[in-house]
């Protein structure tokens, strides 16, 4: 799939919890014309991160993989057509804020930079049922705004946190109100879309209604009737997500 992406010129994004990213894989991914490849990263640390994935060592070996992706941007990429998307493979970070991490955003800043990554980007937990206990609590908003505001003074230098200071302002007033949203539009299907390791088409409301084998093609599955519901439901969509 990212092969046949760049030879259209388009961007490929792969997000990633590192688990089975291995140097071999990495290659192949960056040979094929990969984009930008993010890591989903919830704490500075171990004790942090391990914590709330639930899995011993898988801290580790993000950080190594960070590491290890960013020793490929200067690897040249003659092969790929269009200039503009062949020097460079972009590698950034993915970290959902919740109360186990909300105060220690500057920290994981701090950590994600210097393992060699070239941006950070931050997704509020949704509102979920099973996500309650993950909800940033009132005692623990005042630390949350305070590292926000540093994450703000930081992007003044290098705007390495990818999101504007209005959007990062917000983060607190979407846990103390979760009526509140933390973005004017959903982007989902205007702008972005997922395509699964499978090779589904898909949005946070689940996969795309397709018939038949093939590629698909994005604009009539967009238009199709049996994804009228979707397309309402995205159009209201007020949820914090990465699309």
């Amino acid at each position: 799939f990212v092969r046949r992406a760049s030879e259209r010129s388009m961007i490929s994004s792969v997000i990633t919890s590192a688990w089975m990213m291995k140097e071999e894989r990495l290659e192949r991914l960056h040979d094929a014309g990969l984009n930008v490849l993010m890591f989903s990263i919830d704490g500075p640390d171990a004790a942090t991160h391990d914590a709330i994935r639930g899995v011993p060592g898988s801290f580790d070996r993000i950080a190594s993989a960070i590491t290890l992706a960013a020793s490929f941007r200067g690897r040249p990429r003659p092969h790929i057509a269009d200039p503009a998307l062949r020097d460079k493979l972009v590698v950034g970070t993915m970290s959902v804020v919740m109360e186990q991490n909300a105060h220690l955003l500057p920290a994981i800043h701090d950590r994600v930079f210097g393992l060699g990554a070239d941006f950070m980007n931050l997704q509020a937990v949704t509102p979920d049922e099973g996500n309650r206990a993950q909800r940033v609590t009132a005692a623990r908003i005042p630390a949350l705004r305070d590292g926000l505001e540093e994450l703000v003074a930081r992007n003044q230098k290098d705007r390495r946190v990818i999101h504007s200071d209005g959007y990062l302002r917000a983060i607190p007033r979407y846990f103390e109100d979760p009526k509140s949203r933390l973005a004017t539009r959903c982007l989902a299907g205007f702008g972005e879309m997922i395509v699964t390791a499978q090779g589904e088409v898909s949005t946070c409301f689940g996969n795309v209604p397709q018939a038949g084998g093939g590629a698909p093609d994005l604009r009539k599955l967009w238009r199709a009737p049996a994804f009228r519901p979707a397309r309402k439901k995205i159009s209201t969509c007020a949820r914090p997500c990465m699309i």
